[in-house]
């Protein structure tokens, strides 16, 4: 008879890793823990606040640590200070090769073939692959999800640039809106990580509903190299990244099988940030299952912030433009603290009222009315 596996993750990405990860470092008795997926070999690079005063995972993997970064609108910057929050970058590559290495060291079984099909049985799961069968009492699916057409999506491209002389940024710019327009339907931003005194890490971004050429992003930072670092032709750089980010509701590639990821809603629509919401989501499914319960749903995000992203994705559908206000308001009237928070959903509601306050009144206040009116006859 075929080994039934306690538990089987479905996507061999960060997310699934950390899973079996969790799984096994916190279990207080045996566990066989499968991996179904390819090898996640992607270059990636991924930024975020955390508490820098707990011990984390992927410390090995960060880049670099800040508690002060900028954001640039219309010809002026404000820098933003934190005393708790701190902003962080870590190389995905780096951190995705150590938590292989650490999953295997944990007898974690690594099918490397990609999801075929999943069959429901009386007292398992069967799991067809390219490669094989497998079958397992539970499944959590961390895989990638399916991005509807009218689903507002953040698309980037990540560049690393190498300089001769230093290039003297001391901490992250976030957002610079004053670029070269990626695409008129959408709001345009440069985003900057210094990695060392002699590199840099330059995205384009865009939020849009509509899909970009990836041409338009590489303008849109040869032109911004040109004017803040030198001509683009005089620089080392290579591709760090061409991705996309879905901003509101996904489809998870099974809707029969519980999610987690991306899939599974941990991306905050108002920002694009998952990481942490990956995190919060992998934890408490590691306890249901180590519990012994049946696995359900875990909605990473409070009420709070799910009716404030609600309203914002309201504001983009009718008019997008507000965005940068809306976002450079935000920095110039909140300390870093109350910002990370806001964007984390930590905090409580002290940076929630403080975000309303800052927040451009009238565009806000339809938005959350027609929220309102569609949520009562619907």
């Amino acid at each position: 008879m075929s080994e039934v596996f306690d538990i089987a993750i479905l996507g061999a990405g960060i997310t699934g890793l950390r899973l079996a990860n969790q799984l096994l470092s916190v279990a207080n008795k045996p566990l066989q823990v499968a991996l179904i997926g390819p090898e996640d070999v992607r270059s990636q690079r991924i930024s975020f606040w955390h508490d820098g005063r707990k011990a984390q995972d992927y410390e090995r993997a960060i880049s670099g640590r800040w508690s002060s970064w900028d954001m640039r609108h219309q010809g002026h910057t404000v820098t933003q200070t934190a005393k708790c929050c701190e902003y962080v970058s870590i190389d995905a590559l780096v951190f995705k090769q150590d938590l292989k290495k650490q999953v295997l060291t944990r007898g974690v079984h690594c099918h490397e073939a990609k999801v075929v099909q999943v069959n429901h049985r009386p007292s398992n799961v069967e799991i067809i692959s390219e490669c094989g069968n497998l079958l397992a009492h539970q499944i959590i699916d961390t895989r990638s999800p399916i991005i509807p057409v009218e689903c507002l999506k953040q698309q980037f491209l990540g560049v690393e640039i190498e300089l001769v002389n230093p290039h003297g940024f001391k901490h992250p710019l976030l957002m610079d809106f004053d670029i070269t327009t990626i695409s008129a339907d959408g709001v345009n931003f440069i985003y900057v990580i210094p990695l060392t005194e002699h590199r840099l890490f330059v995205e384009a971004t865009i939020f849009s509903y509509q899909s970009i050429a990836k041409a338009k992003f590489y303008s849109a930072i040869d032109d911004w190299l040109e004017q803040h670092i030198g001509s683009p032709s005089d620089l080392r750089r290579r591709e760090a990244e061409f991705a996309v980010i879905p901003m509101g509701s996904v489809l998870p590639v099974d809707v029969s099988l519980v999610s987690c990821g991306v899939a599974g809603g941990a991306t905050r629509a108002s920002t694009g940030y998952a990481f942490k919401g990956a995190e919060r989501q992998l934890t408490r499914l590691a306890a249901q299952v180590l519990d012994g319960r049946t696995l359900q749903h875990v909605e990473v995000y409070s009420r709070r912030s799910r009716l404030m992203d609600a309203i914002f994705l309201e504001v983009t559908k009718a008019d997008m433009r507000l965005l940068p206000n809306l976002f450079y308001a935000m920095a110039r009237r909140l300390n870093g603290d109350d910002f990370a928070n806001f964007l984390s959903d930590t905090g409580g509601w002290r940076p929630s009222i403080k975000t309303i306050l800052a927040a451009p009144k009238w565009p806000f206040i339809k938005a959350a009315g027609k929220l309102m009116v569609s949520r009562i006859w619907s």
